[in-house]
């Protein structure tokens, strides 16, 4: 069994902690509740981007000094096992039927997620909390 985090507003934490294949570094994790291309869309307005490199190394100016922000969408799911198709299929097979109901033996959902990551020009991780301007 896999359940998905469900993350209520945002929240910086180490990415790795949040999904095992991604970065052992901090990122900024909130969850999506807009339409899929918004936050993209967004981006690429706002910082006049012409669909060039929307979600990665965009610069961004805070208090004078230029940082890099990327990012990317994610999907965490919850992942059960249903045991009672499971049965039913297994009753099915032992009377020599073929099974019914495969697909349900695993039901999936959970959220979608903007994951982002902000480096200084010294590519150092600045939503670390030891960065001294995170």
């Amino acid at each position: 069994m896999k359940i998905a985090p469900h993350i209520k507003g945002e929240k910086i934490a180490n990415a790795k902690k949040f999904k095992k294949d991604l970065q052992n570094c901090y990122e900024f994790i909130f969850e999506v509740t807009k339409n899929a291309a918004e936050f993209y869309n967004f981006m690429n307005t706002k910082y006049d981007l012409n669909h060039t490199n929307v979600e990665s190394n965009i610069p961004i100016t805070i208090r004078n000094k230029i940082y890099y922000l990327s990012f990317f969408e994610r999907e965490s799911t919850t992942k059960t096992v249903n045991l009672i198709p499971f049965a039913v299929d297994a009753a099915l097979s032992a009377k020599a039927n073929n099974p019914i109901l495969d697909g349900l033996y695993t039901p999936r959902n959970g959220y979608w997620y903007i994951i982002i990551s902000v480096r200084d020009a010294e590519l150092k991780d600045c939503l670390d909390p030891n960065y001294p301007m995170q």
